[in-house]
């Protein structure tokens, strides 16, 4: 079922390459750990169009923010099996759906950077993002679901083209919310999501949100439709052969509002749903085919400025047609849905009364779907907790009456987001100084910082690859000075400094050194380069060589483009000279340059610091 019950516009998740052919109702999605040797699946979402649809599907691998994509051949159907070859990369998929008056083409949001075999840190479900995509909305992304349990998270959003691809940071947007802006209007809204756990962090894409469009007093574009005042609800008797009723809950639109039906099968967590072929009506008489699944129940509201669609609660598991105890309502959950609140589940109703009763809550994502155990959890009431914020809440009733026994969901309460922890103010970034050489010590600054009150600070050193990628916190390196060793050499080193103040804890990174040269190399960079300039589109940089241990006797430059954090870099195609021009394709990207120093036939890089982030 899609991500978010928010305004449908399906001109933002379509491709214009085809004037006919099916028009898309749901965008595809992929399923899968973004890990190498996993397997990723996409579903071709759900489309409506004149006769039977054909279906092919065309995989592409990309930089580490969407963009040079390149066609996978031979990879032509729902799933692939992630190589070595997309470690590092993003993969994005797309699905062209055919009838008999043509083809459509439609993307899956963004899916990785793909990480290496056994990760320290595993992405088990891409974070979501909820809200409607409206100018002067605020969207909102939770963490996804991860193994081992992270212990911080950072944020950052991006603007997307309609492709769901060539993302772009925003600089200063790194919280778990963004407000929509006048600079939003025509993308779509990506979040990227950086967990860390001990020593290791990870960052993966979130889904993606619809195309921006005005909202407010603007002229409603397509697509825009009615308003929710009240939710979608069934009447229920949750047994195969009885029928189900749905309401269309309330709605207040322009003039008269017509509604359209959906019914979905979905497994017994609420998801992996598929929209049930012909269940169109209010009304659903359940089948053997839904015995042991969850349903859902989607309400289409169309005035004349387009349509709106809202779901009901998740309903099931459906009882067999021979069975003796059967839920005929709901359980339902009370109290303030807020971290450190008290929720209680009733016992709902039953066929008979049940000799016993079991709770399991559990976690779900903001539609209510996609649903986890909370470990514990299994008493009538739970006391939720800030890992709880933004997710919906459910309780499965496990009711038992003689040797029948029988599962039912409640219905979901949305659990208000904590806001994010405040914390000191960063005002200049942290520094390094040394050589950067195995056998030496490098020396970190903690920069300078306001906040309430004394502020403390801690200290993290990473060891990343060449290109600022796939760092690991180097275990034990947690003071202000960092002796490089053997495992050093050959990688770019970060330091990063975590400030604490009475209202909380906020990070910040030096610019990566590196890469480490051997000990005893006969050059080795003493003083990173630097770059003088405004990095704004059309305006000229200018790098300024770093110190080395002897004068090299030449030196080559390659500009980078790398992420609002100075990371994962890649070289701009032809920007080898010591000046560079910025230009439009770098806007959201900070650069850097790396130096390459030569003496005697020996060579050896150093990177730049980088640039303020192009706007």
């Amino acid at each position: 079922m899609p991500a978010a019950a928010v305004v449908v516009v399906l001109a933002a998740v379509g491709s214009a390459d085809a004037a006919a052919g099916p028009v898309l109702k749901e965008r595809p999605a992929v399923a899968g750990a973004a890990t190498q040797g996993s397997r990723l699946f996409v579903s071709h979402g759900s489309w409506s169009g004149a006769g039977s649809l054909r279906y092919s599907y065309a995989w592409y691998r990309c930089d580490t923010m969407g963009r040079h994509c390149r066609f996978l051949r031979g990879v032509d159907n729902r799933s692939h099996t992630l190589g070595e070859n997309d470690v590092g990369h993003t993969l994005s998929v797309a699905v062209r759906a055919t009838d008999s008056a043509g083809s459509t083409r439609a993307f899956a949001s963004l899916v990785g950077p793909i990480a290496g075999a056994r990760p320290h840190i595993d992405s088990l479900a891409q974070p979501l993002v909820a809200g409607s995509p409206l100018q002067g909305s605020t969207v909102r992304v939770d963490t996804g679901r991860w193994r081992p349990k992270p212990s911080a998270f950072v944020f950052q959003w991006a603007r997307c083209n309609a492709e769901l691809r060539a993302c772009k940071a925003i600089s200063g947007e790194t919280r778990d919310t963004h407000d929509i802006g006048a600079a939003d209007l025509g993308h779509v809204l990506v979040a990227i999501v950086q967990a860390r756990s001990g020593a290791t962090s990870r960052a993966v894409f979130s889904t993606a949100t619809e195309l921006a469009v005005a909202g407010g007093g603007a002229a409603q574009p397509a697509g825009c439709g009615p308003s929710l005042t009240t939710a979608p609800a069934v009447a229920e008797v949750l047994q195969q052969g009885n029928q189900l009723t749905g309401s269309v809950g309330s709605w207040s639109g322009k003039g008269t509002i017509t509604y359209t039906y959906s019914w979905y099968r979905c497994d017994a967590a609420g998801a992996h749903c598929k929209r049930i072929h012909g269940a169109t009506r209010l009304s659903h008489l359940q089948s053997a085919r839904d015995v042991g699944h969850t349903l859902g129940f989607a309400v289409h509201a169309t005035d004349s400025a387009g349509t709106t669609t809202a779901y009901a609660a998740l309903l099931g598991p459906v009882a067999a047609a021979g069975a003796t105890l059967v839920s005929t309502g709901a359980p339902a959950i009370s109290g303030a849905a807020a971290a450190g609140q008290t929720l209680q589940v009733s016992s709902g109703s039953w066929s008979q009364p049940p000799s016993a009763l079991g709770y399991q809550w559990q976690r779900c994502n903001p539609n209510g779907r996609l649903c986890t155990p909370i470990a514990g959890a299994t008493a009538s009431s739970y006391v939720l907790t800030a890992d709880d914020s933004g997710h919906k809440l459910l309780a499965v009733v496990h009711a038992t009456a003689g040797t029948a026994a029988q599962d039912a969901f409640s219905g979901a309460a949305l659990v208000a987001a904590a806001a994010p922890p405040a914390g000191p103010s960063n005002s200049a970034a942290p520094t390094v100084a040394g050589t950067v050489e195995q056998g030496a010590q490098l020396t970190g600054s903690a920069g300078s910082w306001t906040g309430s009150g004394t502020i403390a600070y801690g200290f993290n050193w990473f060891r990343c690859d060449a290109a600022g990628a796939h760092c690991l916190s180097i275990h034990g390196a947690t003071k202000p000075t960092y002796t490089q060793g053997a495992k050093d050499v050959g990688h770019t080193i970060g330091f990063a400094v975590h400030a604490t103040d009475s209202a909380g804890t906020s990070t910040a990174y030096a610019a990566l050194l590196g890469p480490v040269a051997p000990a005893s190399a006969p050059l080795a960079s003493t003083a990173q380069p630097t770059i003088a300039g405004t990095a704004a589109p059309g305006q000229a940089l200018q790098a300024t060589g770093g110190s080395w241990s002897q004068p090299p006797s030449a030196v080559g430059y390659q500009w980078q483009r790398c992420n609002a954090n100075g990371r994962l870099c890649v070289p701009i195609d032809g920007a080898t000279a010591s000046t560079y021009t910025a230009a439009a394709a770098d806007t959201g990207h900070t650069l850097l340059v790396v130096e390459t120093a030569t003496l005697n036939g020996v060579q050896q890089a150093a990177l730049s610091t980088h640039t303020a982030v192009v706007p």
